[in-house]
């Protein structure tokens, strides 16, 4: 039986993949940090799912020292005591937020650092430390995710669904530019699959998302057909939602509707022979489903 530790197992997506792999048979250990990891026991562990830490949402440049305390220092931390331990896999989520919040091309592992605020600023500083760290003894992978979405979500994605499921027309018929999503489900199944691969270099990063990029439009229309709803949209257009969002200093809003953040992810499933098991359309579906039944 693999047995597993997870950090931020009560965690959106740490709670996902707790149940994936106890419904696949693996033996568990839930951590929990105030402090640090200094106490854990790694006796038979075979990988560790590091997914705790601050996230991103509210963060302020005031917020930079517990951020990089959280995202930083304790996987540094956490990293050096399962290679102390001989733990063969280390897992480490990261985010695509490392490269910038606009891609004028698909992302690949290769492009260059690019964080535009306190959160992506820690997961880039965490991910140097995490790649310096000299050992032949624990293989270490980060995984960059787009926006993570599915029954539970919270954040701008809970936000974007509680307008959906209403009557109001929104602006957002010319938001065409397509972005990368990766639903819980195919997420949680890309991190199983990852830990029971063998063929790994000792430093790897890999980009998972669903099989489909699309729209805020798209994702507007598909979202409102699960809730039967009217599509009600209406064509504001990018360049004035850009000039707007920059007069009341929140450009990061319109860039996330209005702007491409698309990522390359051939690499990465090639390497692993992975391909997302789960349909957009009915993960969305659930989300709704979810939402509803609140």
């Amino acid at each position: 039986m693999k047995h597993a530790l997870v950090t931020g197992a009560t965690g959106f997506i740490g709670s996902a993949l707790v149940g994936l792999l106890q419904a696949q048979g693996w033996q568990l250990t839930c951590a929990e940090h105030t402090t640090g990891y200094a106490s854990l026991d790694f006796t038979g562990v075979d990988v560790v799912f590091h997914l705790a830490g601050l996230a991103h949402a509210g963060a302020r440049a005031s917020d930079e020292d517990a951020m990089y305390a959280a995202n930083v220092t304790l996987s540094q931390q956490l990293y050096a005591l399962t290679s102390a331990a001989h733990v063969p896999k280390f897992i480490w989520l990261s985010s695509i937020k490392v490269l910038g919040d606009v891609s004028d091309t698909p992302f690949v592992e290769e492009s260059p650092y690019k964080p535009n605020d306190v959160y992506a600023r820690s997961k880039v500083a965490a991910e140097e430390v995490l790649l310096s760290m000299r050992t032949t003894s624990t293989k270490l992978c980060i995984v960059r995710p787009p926006l993570v979405y599915g029954p539970g979500v919270k954040a701008n994605f809970l936000a974007l669904v509680k307008l959906v499921d209403s009557p109001w027309p929104l602006p957002l018929k010319a938001a065409t530019a397509l972005r990368s999503l990766v639903s819980i489900n195919n997420l949680v199944d890309f991190l199983s699959v990852l830990a029971t691969s063998d063929d790994l270099s000792d430093r790897c990063v890999f980009h998972v998302k669903d099989a489909v990029d699309l729209s805020v439009a798209d994702l507007v229309s598909q979202l409102r057909t699960a809730a039967r709803r009217a599509e009600n949209m209406w064509p504001l257009p990018a360049s004035l939602a850009l000039v707007a969002a920059k007069i009341i200093r929140r450009p990061d809003i319109a860039a996330r509707l209005f702007e491409p953040l698309q990522i390359d992810a051939q690499q990465s499933l090639q390497q692993l022979a992975w391909s997302p098991p789960y349909s957009q359309h009915n993960e969305l579906a659930q989300v709704m489903k979810w939402y509803q039944a609140q």
